[in-house]
């Protein structure tokens, strides 16, 4: 939830290497793989974030399958910090969904008391000291970070000597088709800008893509943007625009990137994006959550 990858609200991997870790930097980004939960509250958006969750599992597990050095060295997984009730629960499906057969529990006792008993014996469960003077972080801490990701996606870490030059575009939003994402009868938080009601679901419920109406909420969310392979539609016989065909793709698509939404004009029917680089947009469809942040123009 905090983006340690990329931007907050996403499930995402990235391989590592030596070459790529550092004490002051953190670890390179090489090709990062990011689902778009949209969420930071996993509450309202638990069953996305469990099909999520399985999605990047088994695309990971492709991935390994197909790499002898990346089978033999395995992962790391860093879960979401939430591990009371659902959260608990969420926390076992990730473990289930990576086949996880070594868990680090650090400083909290009852969490490892509980996996303790709930992990079969192909399960290792180790409990580590916290370290002294290690506090948790507040909501405005957290909050906090949770911008300066979105501003370091777009403009660059502080700390670099050439800041990144993102690019405006302005597009009709007649050219944009954007999505959010529910499960199971709809109930739960609506995102922003989306005419009715949201849908979080529960965490057990398939996942759709439901189409939004644009509306002033949609200013300064951050956008993920979906990669759709169109051609599947004529491979499959239906039209690209057909809504179950666009549907599975959007829920099952990892994102290109992401578009900061800076101002949306109703009347005269615009948007204006900022987009990480200059160039079309990868994809005219993307998914809103809850995520906002408020940049400079």
């Amino acid at each position: 939830g905090q983006g340690s990858i990329t931007v907050a609200g996403c499930v995402a991997a990235v391989p590592l290497d030596i070459g790529g870790l550092s004490l002051e930097d953190g670890y390179t980004l090489n090709a990062p793989l990011a689902f778009f939960v949209g969420h930071n509250n996993l509450n309202s958006a638990a069953g996305v974030y469990k099909h999520f969750t399985t999605r990047l599992a088994h695309c990971v597990g492709e991935r390994m399958r197909r790499d002898p050095e990346a089978q033999a060295s395995g992962l790391v997984i860093n879960t979401c910090g939430w591990v009371d009730g659902l959260g608990y629960q969420l926390l076992l499906h990730a473990i289930k969904a990576f086949e996880v057969d070594v868990l680090l529990v650090m400083g909290h006792d009852r969490l490892y008391a509980q996996l303790k008993e709930t992990m079969t014996n192909n399960t290792v469960v180790v409990k580590l000291a916290r370290s002294g003077g290690v506090v948790q972080r507040d909501s405005k801490h957290r909050r906090d970070a949770r911008n300066a990701r979105v501003h370091e996606y777009y403009y660059g870490s502080p700390l670099l000597e050439q800041p990144f030059q993102p690019s405006r575009m302005e597009m009709r939003l007649s050219e944009l088709r954007i999505f959010r994402l529910a499960t199971g009868g709809g109930s739960g938080a609506a995102a922003p800008g989306a005419a009715g009601a949201g849908g979080g679901g529960t965490a057990d419920s398939v996942v759709t893509a439901i189409p939004v109406v644009p509306a002033e909420g949609l200013a300064h969310c951050v956008l993920g943007v979906c990669h759709v392979d169109e051609e599947q539609a004529d491979a499959e016989g239906v039209a690209r625009d057909d809504e179950g065909f666009v549907s599975r793709q959007v829920t099952n698509s990892n994102v290109a990137g992401f578009a900061y939404v800076m101002d949306i004009d109703l009347n005269r029917g615009l948007v204006g994006l900022l987009l990480p680089c200059e160039g079309a947009l990868p994809s005219k469809y993307m998914i809103v959550g809850e995520i906002k942040s408020m940049l400079d123009a």
